[in-house]
């Protein structure tokens, strides 16, 4: 089971959040830089702003609750992984295997070859990770 939050593209310094990703590359219209984006083809989906980097931080937040079982096999996190702060978040990985945090991200420019998604802490009080 392999969660990637944040991949390297060809050409990148360091990951990105996919959900940034995906609004940079799809429904961002910035004129002639969007010749292939699916906002050029169907204006619809573009967006009002033209620099989502205000969305940056939003972009890379995941859901209070994360519960994933690897029954054969271990649980990758691949990028840094950020849930969103509530009083009954909860953090659950469970794997026959390991639990492996130091995964690649990417072939960028990176040569460090793998990205750290960083210690699990918690942001809310000192309390038991259960």
């Amino acid at each position: 089971m392999t969660h990637r939050m944040a991949p390297t593209l060809s050409g990148a310094a360091s990951p990105d959040s996919i959900l940034n990703l995906w609004f940079t590359t799809q429904n961002l219209f910035n004129g002639d830089g969007s010749a292939y984006n699916a906002s050029n083809f169907q204006p619809w989906l573009r967006l009002a702003e033209v620099d989502l980097s205000a969305f940056v931080q939003v972009f890379s937040l995941g859901a209070p609750n994360l519960k994933s079982s690897a029954f054969s096999g271990d649980v990758n996190l691949v990028g840094p992984l950020t849930l969103f702060p509530s009083p009954t978040g909860t953090l659950e990985l469970v794997a026959s295997g390991s639990i492996v945090g130091l995964q690649s991200t990417g072939v960028g420019k990176n040569t460090k070859g793998a990205q750290s998604s960083g210690p699990l802490r918690r942001s809310m009080s000192p309390m038991r990770i259960h």
